[in-house]
């Protein structure tokens, strides 16, 4: 068990099982047996220069990037970002192709009022459109929550714990269903209600996007991606989401490429609970 751990960091740090860089616009998925995804978690600075491009390819096969993005600085950005993680989830499917990926970077950090508290940022969530809904990523969501936690409750003791992050309302919607309670956007009126540590990691989040990522007239993150087109029951289940609702006030204009940053408190009883009893369960469902 643990030679074979070794291996599939050995992998990662190597390209991935097989050198999965090379994805060939993942036409022949569809075929391939839904229950057979490997799931392997390394660290950021245990990526390759392969992986990553493995990563940033499964990226653009999903998202359309917007016209006249430099895509060799969008690509810098990416791996800066991907290589600071404390933890890269990569999920593969027979063949050796890269169809999922999760990249989580946790920073410590003491609030302006003395509140200690650990930020942990989820961005490049992605699933392949022929995988959307496997078991395998609420899965291997669960298992980094959970391990966030219990490393909360030893290493980082007396520290809050806060997921966060720049997202479409697919992912902030999910995200949130597993948080007792989230925080979006900048609107004054609403941060006015957030508690100080929601505040800072939310301007946090506006100050990585950088001046030219940031819409400060209208409050969003100007993104370099188109988002991907969601289905007809997917628009009619979110019309009653408050949160999607509540984004929707926030950014209108969603799909022309914008987004928002959210954050939410992750607490021991209350997120367990809502993995177990909503996102998992509701993740399991093929959209």
């Amino acid at each position: 068990m643990a030679n074979g751990r070794a291996n599939d960091r050995a992998n990662a740090a190597h390209g991935g099982p097989g050198h999965a860089a090379s994805l060939p616009g993942f036409s022949g998925i569809r075929a391939l047996p839904r229950n057979a995804l490997k799931t392997l978690a390394v660290a950021g600075d245990e990526l390759s220069p392969a992986t990553l491009q493995a990563m940033i390819e499964l990226r653009r096969s999903i998202m359309q990037m917007k016209p006249g993005i430099d895509l060799a600085r969008d690509f810098d950005k990416f791996c800066r970002f991907c290589r600071r993680a404390r933890r890269v989830v990569l999920l593969y499917a027979p063949g050796q192709q890269l169809v999922g990926s999760m990249v989580f970077v946790a920073d410590e950090k003491v609030a302006g009022d003395g509140t200690p508290y650990v930020a942990v940022q989820i961005e490049y969530v992605f699933m392949a459109a022929a995988y959307r809904g496997h078991v395998a990523l609420p899965l291997a969501l669960l298992r980094l929550v959970l391990r966030f936690l219990w490393h909360g409750l030893w290493h980082w003791r007396g520290r809050q714990l806060w997921l966060c992050g720049v997202g479409y309302p697919a992912s902030l919607v999910f995200f949130n269903d597993l948080l007792p309670q989230s925080y979006l956007g900048l609107a004054p009126e609403k941060l006015a209600q957030a508690p100080l540590v929601a505040r800072e990691i939310l301007q946090d989040l506006v100050r990585q996007c950088g001046s030219d990522g940031w819409d400060a007239v209208h409050g969003r993150a100007i993104m370099p991606t188109l988002p991907p087109q969601m289905p007809p029951h997917w628009h009619e289940k979110m019309r009653l989401h408050p949160l999607y609702q509540a984004y929707v006030s926030l950014c209108p204009d969603w799909a022309a490429g914008f987004a928002l940053p959210g954050t939410g408190r992750l607490r021991w009883g209350a997120t367990l609970w809502r993995i177990v009893g909503k996102g998992l369960t509701r993740s399991l469902r093929r959209d």
